[in-house]
C-alpha cells in the first residue's frame, strides 16, 4: 500500500500514532514536507475532518498547510462526466449531469466557498492553486473579500 493510501486510512482511523512513525514524517530533512494526494481530499474537508487534521497537528509537533489545485470547472465537469460514462456510474445526458453538479452538498460541489470553508476558517495556512483556463487568481479568496 502506498504512502499516501496509508496516511488516508491512518487518518481515517484517527491512528495519529502510526502516521506519525510513517518514514516521511519521521525522516530528518529540513523544510516541508509534502504529502500528495487526490483521494484525501473528500475526508479532510468536513468540519470534523478539520478538527482532527488540528489535532493530528498537535499530537506529532508538526505544522500542516494545505495546497489544492483547482480545476477549471468546465473542464473538471467535463472530465467528471466522461469519467462517470467509463466506469457506467451514469447513463445521463450532459446538460442533466451539468445541473446536478449545482446541487450537490458535499465536496463536489461547485460552491468552492462553501466546498472549502472548513479549511478556510481552520487557521491553516491554505493556498488555492488554478489549473486550466483563463482564469489563474484564487477563487476562494476574492470570493471571501
Amino acid at each position: 500500500m502506498g504512502l499516501a493510501k496509508r496516511f488516508r486510512k491512518f487518518f481515517g482511523s484517527g491512528d495519529f500514532e502510526s502516521i506519525a512513525s510513517l518514514k516521511f514524517i519521521q525522516k530528518a530533512v529540513r523544510g516541508d514536507k509534502l504529502l500528495s494526494t487526490e483521494a484525501l481530499h473528500p475526508q479532510i474537508l468536513t468540519a470534523r475532518s478539520v478538527a482532527k487534521l488540528q489535532r493530528l497537528s498537535r499530537e506529532i509537533g508538526l505544522g500542516i498547510g494545505l495546497v489544492f489545485y483547482i480545476r477549471n470547472q468546465p473542464e473538471w465537469i467535463n472530465s467528471m462526466y466522461c469519467h462517470g460514462i467509463r466506469r457506467m456510474y451514469h447513463a445521463d445526458g450532459f446538460p442533466a449531469f451539468a445541473r446536478s453538479w449545482f446541487v450537490q452538498d458535499n465536496y463536489k460541489t461547485l460552491d468552492l466557498c462553501k466546498k472549502f470553508e472548513n479549511i478556510v476558517n481552520s487557521g491553516f495556512e491554505t493556498k488555492f492553486i488554478v489549473l486550466g483556463g483563463a482564469r489563474r487568481s484564487d477563487p476562494v479568496s476574492e470570493s471571501s473579500q
